[in-house]
């Protein structure tokens, strides 16, 4: 599990700095409403800053909640994508795999942040409730 969590974490700050590196492939992915360079920046920023946070042991769990929280303000971007008639992604198949990996992507979110032990506890608190 920990080789998955080293990849997310070199995606992540790879990806940032892909921001930085190739703006404008951002660009259709932002919508009109926000200023394109100053959301794509913030996002590089935000998305290195996680990758490293998950690295490091001891802020491992406080990268966990902002991969968590950033992926569910991603969220939106990628339902108004799939509702447009050309997906900036490229097809709308795609926008609807991208979709279904959000929240998976969500989940690991949550899953790094709250460790473990609290699906564990989640798992047995629900087979001991007494019918």
């Amino acid at each position: 599990m920990i080789y998955l969590l080293y990849l997310m974490a070199l995606l992540m700050i790879a990806a940032g700095i892909n921001h930085f590196v190739n703006p404008k492939f951002y660009h259709p992915f932002i919508p009109a409403m926000f200023p394109k360079l100053i959301a794509n920046l913030l996002s590089g920023a935000i998305e290195i800053i996680i990758g490293v946070l998950l690295f490091i042991p001891e802020y491992r769990k406080l990268g966990g909640l902002g991969f968590f929280l950033l992926m569910i303000a991603f969220l939106p971007l990628h339902i108004w994508d799939l509702m447009k008639v050309k997906p900036a992604i490229g097809s709308k198949k795609i926008a609807v795999v991208r979709l279904f990996l959000q929240f998976l992507l969500i989940y690991y979110g949550w899953y790094i942040w709250k460790g473990q032990e609290s699906i564990e506890l989640a798992i047995f608190s629900i087979h001991s409730i007494p019918l």
